[in-house]
């Protein structure tokens, strides 16, 4: 049985200092409750968004979701089942990244009312990859496109954070390694706080085990152990996301990859 023990790595980035934290677990303990205040300090009264491709939505067999965020919201209920915080899903199965921004502007309204922005996006661009102008630098560029129209709308007094993440292992090609490390790229010279979850080494598709129990049988989708497997990515990637930017000391806009 696959057992999902979340190891991750934080690079801190500023203009002022660089930090490394290895193998940090987040376990049950007086640590933990200081980084879940601190998501909570940031999230509560308003609402995650959950957006992006079928990834995102959730599509398991058929008609039958099983979206990520329901798990991101038994996490968040699990550590204070009173606390007001809304999760909405909005995932589009099939959309390219380019789509998914034209998508995201209907949310230009309320976009403030979302503490966090959870994006992940970038699978469906590989059916282009054999065409002669594949680019992998822009599809990366239409992913932080949508970044950086959600954080045009953040503000003081209601701050908009975006977690990214790279485009998993999949069946779909073989050219995400090329948009990922594209991604990566943008993210730690971002100009505003951004987290990044790095899903093409978070989960080994190449190991027997684990892709029969995380994947479907496309190689593409996610079972439903994936998507919680994902939901508790994002979740401690908040965490982490949310102490990191109110610890004393981090300053100027620092950037991390989770």
């Amino acid at each position: 049985m696959y057992n999902m023990m979340v190891t991750m790595m934080i690079v801190i980035y500023s203009s002022m200092y660089f930090v490394i934290a290895k193998e940090m677990h987040l376990k049950e303990s007086s640590d933990r409750k200081k980084y879940f205040n601190a998501f909570a300090a940031i999230a509560s009264n308003r609402s995650i968004l959950a957006f992006g491709d079928s990834l995102t939505k959730g599509v398991v067999v058929g008609d039958t979701i099983h979206p990520y965020i329901h798990e991101v919201k038994r996490q968040i209920l699990r550590h204070d089942k009173n606390i007001n915080i809304t999760t909405v899903l909005h995932g589009h199965p099939g959309a390219s990244t380019k789509s998914l921004r034209g998508y995201m502007n209907m949310f230009n309204k309320n976009l403030t009312n979302f503490a966090f922005v959870l994006i992940l996006c970038g699978t469906n661009d590989l059916v282009c990859q054999h065409d002669k102008y594949f680019d992998a630098g822009a599809v990366a560029e239409s992913i932080m496109g949508i970044h950086n129209h959600v954080h045009s709308f953040s503000t003081h007094e209601k701050p908009i954070y975006t977690i990214a993440s790279t485009i998993p292992a999949t069946n779909s090609g073989r050219c995400y390694p090329q948009i990922n490390e594209k991604l990566r790229e943008k993210v730690t010279s971002c100009s505003y706080p951004i987290g990044l979850i790095d899903l093409e080494h978070a989960f080994n598709h190449s190991d027997p085990i684990q892709r029969k129990e995380l994947w479907k049988l496309d190689g593409v989708h996610f079972t439903s152990k994936g998507s919680d497997a994902l939901g508790r990515l994002f979740f401690e990637a908040m965490l982490n996301f949310s102490y990191n930017i109110m610890k004393p000391g981090v300053v100027q806009l620092p950037r991390y990859m989770i």
